[in-house]
C-alpha cells in the first residue's frame, strides 16, 4: 500500500496505471526526474494535484473533482471529459 508519504510516482504492479501526487513538486523540473514524459505516453497516469502539472497536461485527459461539502449529499463529483469520443 502506499502512503501519503511516498514521494511522486510510485507505479502499480502489474497494471500500465501510474500514480502522481504533485502536492510536493516545487518545479517542473521534478516532473522530469520522475518519469513523467514517459508515463504519461505509455500508461494511465493518475494525478493528485494536477494544477501543479502547468503546460505538462496532455490537452486530452479526464478530469474528476471531489468536493466536500457541509450538507447532505456530503460530497460532489464532477467529472470533465477532454478526450473526444472517450466516454460517447
Amino acid at each position: 500500500m502506499h502512503t501519503p508519504d511516498n514521494w511522486l510516482a510510485p507505479a502499480c504492479a502489474g497494471a500500465p496505471i501510474h500514480h502522481f501526487d504533485l502536492y510536493r513538486l516545487s518545479r517542473p523540473l521534478d516532473l522530469q526526474r520522475v518519469g513523467w514524459a514517459d508515463s504519461v505516453r505509455s500508461a494511465v497516469c493518475l494525478v493528485e494535484w494536477p494544477d501543479r502539472l502547468g503546460e505538462q497536461c496532455p490537452p486530452e485527459h479526464l478530469a474528476l473533482t471531489i468536493c466536500i461539502l457541509e450538507q447532505v449529499p456530503p460530497r460532489m463529483l464532477s467529472l470533465s471529459n477532454r478526450c473526444p469520443g472517450l466516454l460517447a
